[in-house]
C-alpha cells in the first residue's frame, strides 16, 4: 500500500498508508484545485509529493533497533542485562516496557545467539542457529 504525505493548513506533515481507492474516496472534487483531500482527523490537506520522494532517502537506518522478540518482562530487565553481559560480553539496553535495543548488526548477532534466537532466512551476518 502506498504511503502518502499530507500537509495541512498549519504546515504539519502527516504520513498515511492507504490504497489508491481510499485516496480517491477522500479527494475534494472541485474545478479550481485538484490536489485537495479531506483526511479524517486532519481536515483539508494537500499531498507533498517532494516529501514522499525524499522519505525513502531520509529514512533513518535500521539501528538502533528495538526488538520485541528479544525482550523481557520489565521486572526482569536488570537481571537479564547482567546475564547477557556475563554470557555474551555485550551490554544491552532495554526500553521501559522490556524491548531489547540493538546498537548495530554485530551487537544484535551476539545478543541473539547468546539467548538462542536466530533468523531463519538470515545471511551470514545475522544470528545463526547453534548446532
Amino acid at each position: 500500500m502506498p504511503t502518502y504525505v499530507f500537509v495541512n493548513k498549519k504546515d504539519e506533515r502527516h504520513e498515511r498508508f492507504m490504497s489508491c481507492a481510499q485516496l480517491d474516496a477522500i479527494k475534494v472534487r472541485s474545478k479550481d484545485d485538484t490536489n485537495r483531500y479531506r483526511v479524517p482527523s486532519l481536515g483539508v490537506c494537500w499531498i507533498d509529493v517532494a516529501a514522499q520522494q525524499r522519505s525513502v532517502a531520509a529514512t533513518p537506518s535500521t539501528y538502533p533497533m528495538e526488538c520485541d522478540a528479544a525482550g523481557v518482562h520489565p521486572s526482569q530487565i536488570r537481571e537479564h542485562q547482567e546475564k547477557i553481559k556475563e554470557i555474551a560480553g555485550v551490554a544491552t539496553q532495554y526500553t521501559p516496557d522490556g524491548r531489547a535495543i540493538f546498537r548495530d548488526a554485530a551487537h544484535r548477532k551476539r545478543h541473539c545467539e547468546a539467548i538462542g534466537l536466530y533468523d531463519r532466512n538470515g545471511g551470514y551476518s545475522d544470528p545463526q542457529p547453534r548446532t
